[in-house]
């Protein structure tokens, strides 16, 4: 008989955590841990670069700090370079719907927002000082009294002529002038005389009505020379109130690129639109309000801290409008919708720009379209504002187009190995653009760093978000709990997330008994209740179980058949679980029969694993005779299918049973791959396998020999709930651990499996021995049925 391995320690591990350490005040991130060293080397190496074509994608799963870490770990980067520039859109007085980017060093955009509006208010205030002025109002009213001494001066000259011929003129108040007749000292228009006397007059009216009309036109002649005259002292008086302000904005922000030339289409604009700043008429004063804010305002779209470095910006919703920026509109009095240069917001892209911004790879696969810009953007360096609804639309001659600001910017994309290679990895541009890749491990050895690390941040963490402090007992069982979440006593779960959660709830029971610090027992406690939590359909399963619904045994002893185990999964619900495996073997030579193949309830795995133990059959067992038997073997209640070939070993176990009717206990239950040769290989969910068959054990009775065979690999993964591990250590339940199959088939029958020598006549009756009998009589039996029928032809 091979020595059997049992399992004895396979609960959850203590771990040794410093108290000293505890109380150090040094921060930690999650990059202080080893599984994040790739992910650090990659965003060194990215930083350094800083090029367009060198941007990272971090692969890591969720609920790792792997977007917090990323950014703790990059801002240290980023607060070593300068600040990046603020950006301002101006108005463009040439081509309104397409405004105008400027560049201004950090901290300087809202300073010159702010100088430029009190520069045009100050501007307004002193145009309608000087224009509502006495010295204005003088200079006005002497060149008026210019034009209307010609006026006079001329139009006296023609009443002199009418005069001589007893008529006068006369200009009424509206400035028309009408042709007297002082015939008799009486004062009447010519046009009430009579006809004859009307036609006596005619060669003298027609020449004073010419000297009239060519005295209106002297006059308009005169009045435009005025008006320009006057145009020129106003622009001249406005120049002299202008200049001195824009000189101090030139003073201030001159030698920013574009600007200086900027504020000389300003003073232009401002002149050429005298009229609607120094408008007094109450009515039009929101008008002109209105006018000044969007025509002579600075849209500051970015503004940095000068004394901060470049920014780390997470983009949780990357839509167009979120990464790219939008243009708003308002409603006007009359309905419409109108826009400017003002209501331009910035994107993501604008914010992020000159430092880092980072995106979950799942955000962004969402968004494919803005996925599509977003490489139109890295390709061309620029960020290009556009409005998505006018995109499949009529084009518009003036729609708004800012122009494109210059792009400067490393992008992360953090997501799981999933998205990276059946997203992104296919698409072409993207291995362009994203060049450098890094894998975040999720779990890391138990070594002393990685411990210290991850119980410091816990604790900083509790005592920032619960006010709450952990004692070395909650956190080395939490910590414990981490090892089970990686599925390795070894090592740790990075889900640092996941252990908060349960630090949270345990904090809840702390609460409860008025204590200030978590300990071990809410911790317990905590799992406890959320194991309960998400315990509804094992239970279900276990009444159904003790119900008789679905047959499985836990005592005595069955040829053909074993307990397997399963895993399932509902929602967020995992738990384990046995089901039924038999096998009826029979004369004939089809080999193994899967029936789950056969009606399309397994998967290629399950059934490689099928044809791996009869290569093994025929491998022990057709050394010297032909393998003359059929089996059919199934998964008893299987309707949902299965995948997998961790129940390899449990079907070789319930064929050798059939062949050679050997019985196996059925107070244990086994799980595990194996190859053509007969070694064990590892599976998954072990754990929960372990305890699903413990609880069905419980529910029908323990008695003290029920267990679970495992692979021999796996023990490392055993992490056990504290009920089950207690039961093993007291010895109620047991774990068996194996690296061959001849060990599980002693362990389940009590016999010696045998070796290999089977044409040895004095061997000892063993489990192989009575197999390769049932299968000579199978073969002889054949071979004699085929002469019996090639003799009767």
């Amino acid at each position: 008989m091979l020595k059997e391995t049992k399992i004895k320690e396979c609960g959850i591990p203590e771990l040794p955590v410093s108290l000293k350490k505890l109380k150090s005040q040094k921060r930690v991130t999650p990059f202080d841990l080893s599984s994040h060293n790739r992910a650090r080397e990659a965003i060194d190496l990215g930083m350094k670069m800083r090029a367009p074509d060198f941007n990272i994608f971090i692969i890591g799963k969720s609920r790792t700090r792997r977007i917090l870490g990323t950014c703790q770990y990059v801002q240290t980067y980023l607060d070593q370079l300068p600040s990046p520039a603020d950006w301002i859109y101006l108005n463009n007085f040439q081509q309104k719907n397409k405004p105008r980017y400027y560049r201004f060093p950090a901290g300087t955009g809202k300073e010159f927002q702010n100088k430029l509006c009190s520069c045009v208010q100050k501007i307004q205030i002193s145009l309608l000082t000087v224009f509502t002025g006495e010295s204005f109002s003088k200079a006005i009213k002497k060149e008026e009294k210019t034009i209307n001494e010609f006026i006079r001066k001329n139009l006296e000259g023609v009443r002199k002529i009418a005069q001589q011929e007893k008529l006068d003129l006369h200009q009424t108040d509206d400035g028309t002038i009408i042709i007297l007749s002082t015939k008799n000292g009486v004062n009447q228009s010519v046009d009430d005389l009579p006809l004859e006397e009307t036609k006596k007059l005619s060669p003298i009216l027609r020449h004073i009505q010419r000297s009239l009309l060519n005295l209106n036109e002297e006059a308009i002649i005169e009045e435009e020379k005025l008006m320009d005259r006057l145009e020129i002292m106003k622009r001249g008086r406005a120049l002299s109130c202008v200049s001195p302000f824009i000189k101090r904005l030139e003073k201030s922000f001159g030698k920013i690129p574009g600007i200086k030339e900027w504020l000389q289409e300003l003073r232009k604009d401002i002149l050429e639109n005298l009229g609607v700043l120094t408008n007094l008429n109450p009515e039009y004063k929101e008008i002109t309000q209105s006018f000044l804010e969007r025509r002579y305002a600075a849209n500051v779209l970015v503004s940095n801290d000068p004394s901060k470095g470049p920014r780390v910006i997470v983009e949780s919703n990357p839509s167009y409008e979120n990464l790219f920026g939008s243009i708003k509109y308002y409603t006007t009095s009359m309905g419409g919708f109108e826009t400017d240069f003002t209501m331009i917001e910035a994107g993501a892209l604008h914010r992020a720009n000159g430092g880092v911004l980072i995106i979950r790879a799942e955000d962004l696969v969402n968004h494919e379209h803005s996925w599509r810009f977003l490489k139109a953007a890295l390709r061309d360096r620029e960020i290009r504002i556009e409005e998505m609804h006018r995109v499949s639309g009529v084009p518009i001659l003036a729609a708004p187009a800012p122009t494109p600001i210059p792009l400067d910017i490393q992008i992360i994309l953090v997501g799981s190995s999933h998205w990276y290679c059946s997203f992104f990895y296919n698409d072409e541009d993207f291995q362009n653009y994203f060049k450098i890749k890094a894998d975040m491990d999720d779990s890391i050895p138990l070594t002393l760093k990685n411990i210290d690390v991850i119980s410091l941040y816990l604790q900083e963490s509790c005592q920032r978000k619960l006010e709450m402090r952990c004692d070395r007992t909650a956190l080395s069982y939490v910590m414990g709990y981490g090892c089970r979440l990686a599925g390795n006593r070894k090592k740790i779960s990075v889900q640092i997330d996941m252990l908060m959660d349960i630090l949270k709830e345990a904090s809840v029971f702390a609460k409860q008994k008025k204590s200030k610090t978590i300990k071990q027992y809410h911790v317990e406690k905590a799992i406890d209740a959320r194991h309960y939590r998400n315990s509804h359909f094992q239970d279900l399963e276990q009444e159904c179980l003790q119900e008789d619904l679905i047959l499985i045994q836990t005592k005595n002893k069955a040829i053909g058949q074993v307990n397997g185990l399963t895993v399932q999964t509902v929602g967020v619900e995992t738990f384990g679980s046995p089901i039924k495996i038999t096998a009826r073997t029979y004369m004939g030579r089809n080999g193994v029969i899967n029936i789950e193949h056969m009606v399309d309830l397994s998967g290629p795995i399950q059934h490689k694993g099928v044809l791996s133990l009869e290569g093994f059959l025929r491998g022990i067992f057709g050394q010297h005779i032909p393998i003359s038997f059929s089996c059919t073997i199934t998964f008893e209640q299987n309707y949902a299918g299965v995948e997998g070939d961790s129940a390899s070993i449990a079907e070789l176990m319930a064929i050798l049973s059939s062949l050679s009717n050997i019985s196996l206990r059925q107070d244990i239950a086994i799980t595990g791959s194996m190859n053509q040769m007969g070694n064990v290989q590892p599976i998954g969910g072990v754990n929960e396998k372990i305890e699903g068959f413990y609880y069905t054990c419980k529910k029908q009775g323990l008695t003290g020999t029920q267990g679970v065979i495992i692979p021999k690999s796996n023990v490392t993964d055993l992490v056990l709930l504290p009920e089950v591990s207690e039961a093993v250590k007291q010895e109620k339940f047991h774990i068996w651990a194996i690296s061959e199959v001849f060990e599980a088939v002693e362990i389940l029958t009590g016999m010696e499996s045998g070796h290999l020598d089977f044409e040895e006549k004095k061997a000892a009756p063993t489990v192989f021995r009575k197999v390769y009998e049932k299968l000579t009589i199978f073969d002889q039996q054949l071979q004699k049925r085929f002469l019996d029928h090639y003799v009767t032809r």
